[in-house]
């Protein structure tokens, strides 16, 4: 049996509410991430919502409980292709075989294949409007690493619906220290409910 370890994170954006796209600049694109290349950095309003843990949060946390609070930090500061670049080739995200979100259509709930298509999470996840997004507890064990959190997001993209959720995401790992599969536990008939307006 794997050792678990905890980790309790401060991670929590000032409340207010933030919109826009994830804008790649230059040749920041789905195509040259999977292509290997380094995409240019890229830009979000709720970059500004999200403050990353202060550094006495983070003492002796190694392996892929580091890794999934690197990503929630770059993901707070915009900077998606340093997400990109800790998956792998072939990651699958959101990866259900029957999830009533995907049935109903949600684009944040896609499930995609390999990093190029993981983009296109990230530019439907920037036509939502941030308001609170606070990690509370991350949790691993053996390859996987389970992160709690609270969203409160507005969807004016899809209808002007908004909803407030304690979720999971389950994040695998494969032995070389890269994200192969992202799960998202949720709400899905809030979700579902706050898309339709």
């Amino acid at each position: 049996m794997g050792t678990m370890a905890w980790c309790s994170s401060s991670i929590s954006p000032a409340p207010r509410s933030c919109a826009g796209p994830w804008s790649p600049r230059g040749r920041g694109s789905g195509a040259d991430v999977a292509g290997g290349e380094a995409a240019d950095s890229c830009d979000r309003a709720t970059a500004n919502s999200y403050h990353s843990p202060p550094p006495g949060n983070r003492g002796g946390v190694v392996g892929n409980l580091a890794t999934v609070q690197r990503i929630y930090e770059a993901f707070g500061q915009g900077d998606i292709p340093a997400i990109l670049a800790l998956l792998a080739d072939d990651v699958e995200w959101e990866s259900w075989a029957d999830n009533t979100a995907v049935k109903a259509g949600l684009p944040w709930m896609t499930p995609r294949r390999g990093r190029a298509e993981v983009v296109h999470f990230f530019e439907a996840a920037g036509q939502m409007e941030i308001v609170d997004l606070q990690i509370l507890n991350m949790m691993e064990g053996g390859n996987q690493v389970a992160v709690e959190f609270v969203l409160e997001a507005n969807l004016p993209a899809w209808g002007g619906g908004h909803y407030r959720d304690e979720e999971i995401h389950l994040w695998t790992f494969d032995d070389r220290g890269k994200v192969v599969r992202l799960r998202h536990c949720t709400d899905t008939a809030k979700q579902i409910a706050s898309f339709k307006g």
